[in-house]
């Protein structure tokens, strides 16, 4: 079963029964989706998220619900070890232009897709703005 990497875009909802809370786009428009990750950074005393977006990872043997959504932004798929620079252009401006469009400061954006020498870095990177514990390598949902 495939296991995607996406940024999911964080945004405030009204839920009915509890008033305006904070959810991801995963959680919004694809609930019951497995995925892993979701964790929210927020402001100690706003409790507003710090990050536009989080980092998950979806299984599933059809990703294509998760196509085309501008809030829900896949990371191009190779090897964990992939060169940055061995992605395909496309693939990589696609990706940057998509993240921006989450919320991210583009000279940041640009900043970490140059600056990382394999995917895993760019990976790690987002994965570190809500939860400075993560890595990749112990990201999985094949143990579930």
């Amino acid at each position: 079963m495939p296991q995607l990497f996406y940024l999911s875009k964080i945004e405030s909802v009204e839920d009915p029964t509890i008033g305006t809370v904070i959810r991801h786009r995963l959680q919004i428009a694809h609930p019951g989706v497995e995925y892993l990750g979701g964790e929210i950074a927020g402001d100690p005393v706003t409790g507003q998220p710090l990050h536009p977006a989080l980092l998950v990872l979806v299984a599933g043997d059809d990703h294509t619900p998760y196509q085309g959504d501008p809030k829900l932004v896949p990371i191009p798929v190779a090897a964990l070890d992939s060169q940055i620079i061995g992605i395909g252009t496309e693939a990589k401006l696609a990706a940057r232009a998509a993240i921006v469009a989450l919320g991210f400061d583009q000279a940041t954006v640009d900043g970490v897709w140059a600056n990382s020498e394999t995917l895993r870095d760019a990976i790690n990177w987002h994965g570190k703005l809500n939860n400075p514990a993560f890595d990749v390598n112990a990201f999985s949902l094949s143990q579930f």
